[in-house]
């Protein structure tokens, strides 16, 4: 149970061994460590105390293999662990590192991220838990948090944090995963199901694969939805012996997915309103401020009641309500569960916006973070709004398009073609006003045509009280930036309270 103290994630010992490293500074006997970082943000994150991997960028850019390595990127982590060391259990380091307090425990390997690499593996080989390998277009980490929040209390669960995805990511997640978590719950991005050695849940191993969603997202991989399907369907060649695959009954090429899924599961199992689903949804009707989903599985009918009513939540609550009835949890305990299940705040939430002066807005708050990826797809999904087919086809006609931008943070170098670039997928998505807070947000301001632009702010209670004022019915209202080390996410309150 989790009352008793989990067990060290690694020891001294096992550290050594498995990357093959020397400790320049050896830990004091009953050291240990209980998790695995590569930055200060994720020590926030993940238990105490934790074990540091400090690298150069170059070196994280020959592993995650981005295709345009930032050439004017140079930063080194190995300058943080001076200030970090006393959050620390310990680092990796690749030589010796100056400010450091003479015990501070210090384990030299030739390259810090190959040897995270082996870490998440030889994790992933003494684990006897259960894991859940998710991907999709979109929809990953709504369904990871249905599905955390579904699992019994007392479970010990070990999650992706920060969408930390990637080809490196997955297996740094696996690299803090202790011997006895009981269910590990992993996000795995397109680059790392496309590789060419081979997609990264072979290493992960997933009992349970689930794809939330097939749509285009503008990668240069993947350049038509098929290939999209086949590049999402091979989290599914990881599978385990028995292990049960996920797909919901909406997407495109759906018999692509389940013809993929056949070749590797024990099961397949899909989920959604249609007649084939396995797991089929009956119907649903709202209640209080979410719905009330009924779900036909083996023979036994389940009802729910999820929180939020919209259309693509409520379908990640199935898919993790199958998921866990796959991994053999109990579904009733799981529907007691469900009212209760947190979601991401400010993660494409479409809502009413009702000001007081009276005015009939809709708002769509996706103010929980931002990538150059995610913007244009809030831009395209702002297109499509409300026009046949689109993210919100049978909603009230628009009267105007209004974006409040916010900047998109941890781009180092490259943040000014970044903010740039956003130009062009702006002035293709019908908005009109263009609103933005963050000083980086001036270098797309400097691509504009003035006619678009509405002031720029640095304060988000005065771009809140600008919007209230010049917001009139029938307006769609785009927030869509990153909140962290800024007041940008308190913007979507601030404009309900207007």
């Amino acid at each position: 149970g989790a009352s008793a103290t989990p067990e060290p994630v690694w020891t001294a010992e096992a550290l050594q061994r498995i990357t093959r490293g020397q400790w320049l500074v050896e830990p004091p006997p009953d050291w240990l460590a209980r998790s695995v970082v590569r930055g200060p943000k994720h020590m926030e994150l993940l238990p105490a105390p934790a074990l540091f991997v400090a690298s150069d960028y170059q070196t994280l850019a020959a592993h995650e293999r981005y295709s345009r390595p930032r050439s004017t990127v140079n930063w080194d982590r190995h300058l943080l662990l001076p200030g970090l060391q006393d959050q620390l259990a310990g680092a990796i380091v690749q030589h010796p590192v100056e400010g450091l307090a003479p015990d501070f425990p210090l384990l030299q390997v030739e390259d810090p991220i190959r040897a995270m690499l082996r870490l998440g593996a030889a994790a992933r080989e003494r684990y006897r838990g259960l894991l859940v390998g998710v991907t999709g277009t979109v929809g990953k980490s709504s369904t990871i948090a249905i599905l955390r929040d579904l699992l019994p209390a007392q479970a010990r669960v070990h999650t992706t944090i920060d969408n930390y995805n990637s080809r490196v990511g997955v297996p740094a997640m696996l690299a803090s995963l202790g011997p006895d978590v009981d269910v590990c719950i992993l996000e795995m991005a397109q680059s790392s199901l496309w590789m060419d050695r081979g997609p990264i849940s072979l290493m992960a191993r997933p009992h349970v694969a689930i794809v939330t969603e097939i749509g285009l997202s503008q990668t240069r991989q993947a350049v038509s939805v098929e290939q999209t399907a086949e590049y999402k369907s091979r989290i599914f060649l990881g599978l385990e012996p028995g292990g049960v695959a996920i797909v919901p009954d909406h997407i495109p090429c759906l018999l692509q997915m389940v013809q993929a899924a056949a070749r590797t599961a024990g099961a397949v199992w899909v989920v959604g309103r249609g007649p084939q689903a396995d797991v089929r949804v009956l119907g649903t009707e709202p209640e209080g401020h979410g719905c009330r989903v009924h779900i036909a599985l083996r023979g036994r009918t389940h009802s729910y009641l999820f929180p939020v009513a919209s259309e693509g939540l409520v379908r990640n609550s199935t898919l993790s309500f199958a998921a866990l009835v796959a991994m053999g949890f109990d579904p009733e305990a799981a529907c007691a569960r469900m009212p209760g299940v947190r979601l991401p705040a400010s993660v494409m939430h479409v809502q009413a916006l009702r000001t007081e002066s009276g005015v009939q807005a809709t708002l769509i708050d996706d103010s929980w973070n931002a990538e150059v990826m995610s913007m244009r797809n809030a831009m395209a999904f702002v297109r499509d709004y409300g026009r046949a087919g689109g993210g919100g086809s049978g909603a009230a006609p628009v009267a105007r398009r209004i974006a409040m931008l916010g900047r998109i943070v941890n781009l180092d170098h490259a943040a000014e073609a970044m903010h740039r670039s956003l130009a062009a997928p702006l002035l293709d998505s019908g908005i009109e006003h263009v609103v933005t807070h963050g000083q980086e947000m001036r270098w797309l301001r400097e691509e504009m045509p003035a006619s678009m632009l509405g002031p720029h702010f640095e304060s988000a209670a005065e771009a809140a009280g600008y919007l209230g004022a010049f917001l009139r019915d029938g307006d769609l209202l785009l927030v869509k930036g990153d909140r962290d080390r800024s007041d940008f996410g308190d913007i979507p309150e601030l404009l309900q309270k207007l």
